[in-house]
C-alpha cells in the first residue's frame, strides 16, 4: 500500500513574507511525529542565487497567473522517503519526494517533480536562475 505524506497540519502557523519561520515551525511539527519519521526524512531547502533574485512561478504573490515572484530567497520543506524499500508513493518508477511551500498556488504537499517543473520553468533569464 502506498503512503503519501501527511497533509498540512491544521494548527500550522503561517505568516506572510516569513517563509523561513513558517518552514522551521512546520519542520519542527513534522519532526516530532514519530510515525511520520519512520517513513520520511524532512529537509529544509534554502533557494537563492548570487544575485539574490530568484524567480518562482505559481506563487500566491504573483501579479498574474503567468508571472513569477522574484524573491531574494525562498524556503521550502521537502519530505524524502526514508526507507528505500518503502511503502511510499512511487511515481514513474521512482520514489516520490514531496514539497511543502506555503506560498505556492500548487497543492500542498506537492510532488517534487511537479513542483520543480512548474515553479522553475526552463528558459529563465540567467539572473533568475537558482
Amino acid at each position: 500500500m502506498a503512503v503519501i505524506p501527511t497533509p498540512l497540519p491544521p494548527d500550522s502557523t503561517y505568516t506572510s513574507c516569513y517563509c523561513e519561520e513558517n518552514i522551521y515551525l512546520l519542520c519542527k511539527t513534522l519532526w516530532e511525529d514519530e510515525e511520520l519519521g519512520k517513513l520520511w526524512e524532512p529537509y529544509v531547502v534554502f533557494i537563492s542565487n548570487t544575485c539574490k533574485m530568484v524567480a518562482l512561478w505559481q506563487q500566491k504573490q504573483a501579479r498574474s497567473a503567468d508571472a513569477p515572484v522574484v524573491w531574494d530567497y525562498h524556503v521550502i520543506l521537502v519530505l524524502r522517503p526514508r526507507d528505500l524499500g518503502a511503502r511510499v508513493e512511487v511515481t514513474r518508477g521512482q520514489l516520490c519526494s514531496w514539497v511543502y511551500d506555503y506560498d505556492t498556488l500548487l497543492s500542498m504537499p506537492c510532488q517534487w517533480r511537479e513542483y520543480f517543473d512548474l515553479t522553475f520553468p526552463e528558459g529563465l533569464v540567467s539572473d533568475y536562475e537558482r
